[in-house]
């Protein structure tokens, strides 16, 4: 059977995969779900204090904790994650997925890409902590008057996203450093 790694992405956590990795475990592959810093319990009130470059830290160490080649699967913002780690750890990689994910064009931030209205939308939604600017939650249901029970539920347990990561230029030292 396969080891996986799922990556969740920005304003997530390890629940958004939990009927993914219900699925897979019931196949008998092993799952790993790591939480990217700032979005977890203990490190959430200084989530404007991390950056692309500490998820892709985090990311390599879960990689490491797994015994065996695996499968990368990246969902909305961790395709910069997942990118960045390609060539630094091919040893381990045996695929990468990605899953509604970016694919980073060199040399351009996350927001560099967005589509005009859709930057905006997330440059609206920055805010000052003590600890750094963060990207609140987009309220997704409310924005799109989308009322179906998941994404209720994706608004009511969304959590602020360090804008550094959305800011952070791609470069080939980004995955350099990961490792």
């Amino acid at each position: 059977m396969a080891n996986y790694l799922l990556i969740h992405g920005a304003w997530h956590g390890p629940w958004c995969w939990g009927a993914v990795a219900t699925a897979l475990e019931r196949q008998g592959h092993s799952v790993a779900i790591p939480t990217l810093p700032g979005l977890n319990q203990e490190t959430r009130a200084r989530v404007g204090s991390f950056g692309l470059a500490d998820h892709i830290h985090a990311v390599s160490t879960a990689i490491d904790e797994i015994p065996g080649r695996l499968i990368l699967v990246a969902h909305s913002y961790a395709g910069m994650i997942a990118r960045a780690l390609e060539g630094v750890r091919r040893d381990k990689l045996h695929h990468i997925v990605y899953l509604e994910a970016v694919i980073p064009e060199p040399g351009r931030s996350l927001l560099e890409m967005q589509p005009v209205g859709a930057a905006e939308t997330l440059r609206a939604l920055t805010r000052e902590t003590p600890h750094g600017t963060v990207l609140g939650p987009p309220n997704v249901a409310q924005r799109y008057a989308i009322m179906d029970a998941a994404t209720c539920r994706l608004d009511s347990v969304a959590v602020a996203a360090p804008s550094a990561a959305h800011a952070h230029r791609t470069t080939a030292n980004v995955s350099r450093d990961a490792r």
